[in-house]
């Protein structure tokens, strides 16, 4: 979340991780019983308020789906994101500090989650010596709608070197 507004301007980010594919036997051609995963992310930082220099305010939303391919759950939802950054945080300049800025963030986010499929199988289904004695049962169980609450802090800075800084950043 403190990522949110990171930079002027807009960033649209977009990522897709398709993820252990065509394990079961070992065909990398089977691409249905993978994790897939999509995100959408857009953000930008908002103009200064009150002449306020030392402020930068950025906003972000996302969308996501977090597909488990051949086992059937299903987690997407939708979130906000909002960021404040404090440039400068030391009123004195230290000599090897040029400079330390704070970045705070919380997001909010709707999200659901889904089991559906029609190969469930329960003890009451299997037979020791037949095996399977009736069909898979059908489920379709959905969450209800929940939030998600998120929060982050950086510190971002850069210390003096002889010919160029060191730039660094510490989350959590």
């Amino acid at each position: 979340p403190a990522y949110a507004g990171f930079d002027p301007g807009w960033t649209i980010t977009m990522n897709y991780r398709d993820q252990w594919f065509g394990i079961p036997g070992g065909d990398i051609g089977t691409f249905d019983q993978s994790l897939r995963t999509y995100h959408v992310t857009a953000g930008t930082q908002l103009p200064c308020f009150l002449r306020l220099e030392s402020l930068n305010i950025g906003v972000a939303g996302s969308a996501f789906r977090d597909a488990a391919g051949g086992a059937p759950f299903v987690t997407s939802g939708f979130g906000s994101a909002f960021s404040l950054e404090v440039k400068d945080i030391f009123l004195r300049k230290k000599k090897f500090l040029r400079r330390l800025d704070l970045r705070m963030g919380m997001q909010v986010s709707g999200m659901q989650k889904k089991l559906e499929g029609d190969y469930f199988l329960y003890a009451e289904n299997l037979d020791h010596v037949v095996g399977i004695i009736e069909d898979p049962v059908p489920l379709d169980l959905r969450s209800k709608f929940f939030t998600n609450l998120n929060a982050g802090v950086m510190l971002r800075g850069a210390i003096e070197k002889r010919f160029n800084p060191i730039l660094f950043t510490i989350g959590l």
